[in-house]
């Protein structure tokens, strides 16, 4: 059978689909640009390698017939870059709201979280300074979720210990979903300190930590950078706080942590805001009336949409 639409999410596989000629329709997901997030993974990427990336990239955007991405700072960049307006459009990632779990057996008493990568973007170096500034909360534990083990993590274990701190945080790898889900339901405050960088501000993202966080309604402290800012009002469904300045993150840790009723507040607000824009049901129609677009133009078989589902980016 034909494709009548193909869809991909970078220019290794898009080079394949659009590049060539075809006569299916095609869907560039834009969740991240290899131009801009390989140097921080491979920083001796020349600047003829990293040219020739950007140059597949464009090519790939000005090929496909729809571009998504689930940012509105990544839509403006790819503007920037070039790229027709007319084509992109902002679906935004979601999270499926949690229900009501039990406390992990062997959780402390009272905890900070953080979930996700190591990668020097996600401003974790930050977050520990952070915590050593809260040594009077003498029962607060710095619970990190890692998505893998990896050197990365073991060198965030020695600045641990440098800044006395290592005895009080609780290392956990590779949690299946419904054990994380537990961890967040039941942590004070979920954290995502994302680092002033191209990345994050000028690139874009869509930090699922912080919408998962919000959808199991606790309250998060981010980074006010300008793709967060879609997703957190700050004071009213979240904290914000500048990148990379530890004194300012436990300072709003501290905050939050005095004032209990306000904490429960910023979160039950966050998980409205999920329920309201943000899950995943709404993504998924959101794809689904964009594939039914290309398809009125006669590009795509309408069973296509039928079992059309949004991949959790």
């Amino acid at each position: 059978m034909n494709p009548r639409i193909a869809h991909f999410r970078d220019p290794w596989s898009g080079a394949a689909i659009v590049l060539q000629p075809h006569d299916y329709a095609s869907v560039y997901e834009v969740n991240a640009l290899p131009s801009i997030e390989l140097p921080s993974l491979f920083p001796d990427l020349g600047p003829a390698t990293l040219q020739k990336i950007r140059r597949m990239e464009l090519d790939c955007c000005a090929e496909a017939d729809l571009i998504i991405t689930p940012s509105r700072t990544t839509a403006g960049l790819l503007e920037q870059l070039g790229v027709d307006a007319d084509k992109i459009e902002v679906i935004p990632n979601g999270a499926d709201l949690d229900e009501p779990a039990e406390r992990p057996h062997d959780a402390p008493s009272q905890y900070l979280l953080y979930f996700g990568a190591a990668q020097s973007w996600q401003g974790i170096d930050t977050l520990l300074r952070a915590f050593a500034r809260l040594r009077d909360f003498e029962e607060l534990r710095l619970v990190l979720c890692a998505s893998r083990d990896s050197s990365a993590w073991r060198a965030y274990g020695r600045l641990a210990e440098r800044l006395g701190v290592a005895d009080r945080i609780l290392w956990k790898y590779e949690l299946e979903e419904p054990e994380l889900a537990r961890w967040r339901q039941h942590a004070l405050i979920s954290l995502a300190p994302l680092t002033d960088c191209e990345r994050n501000v000028v690139q874009g993202c869509a930090p699922l930590k912080i919408l998962e966080s919000m959808a199991s309604g606790v309250a998060v402290i981010a980074s006010d950078v300008p793709p967060v800012r879609e997703l957190i009002l700050d004071r009213e469904n979240g904290w914000l706080v500048h990148p990379e300045r530890p004194a300012e993150l436990a300072r709003a840790i501290r905050i939050l942590l005095e004032q209990p009723e306000r904490t429960r507040v910023l979160g039950a607000n966050a998980r409205q805001t999920i329920e309201e824009r943000f899950t995943w049901e709404r993504s998924t129609e959101a794809l689904r009336r964009a594939y039914a677009r290309l398809m009125s133009k006669g590009v795509a078989a309408r069973e296509c949409v039928e079992d059309v589902s949004v991949p959790h980016r």
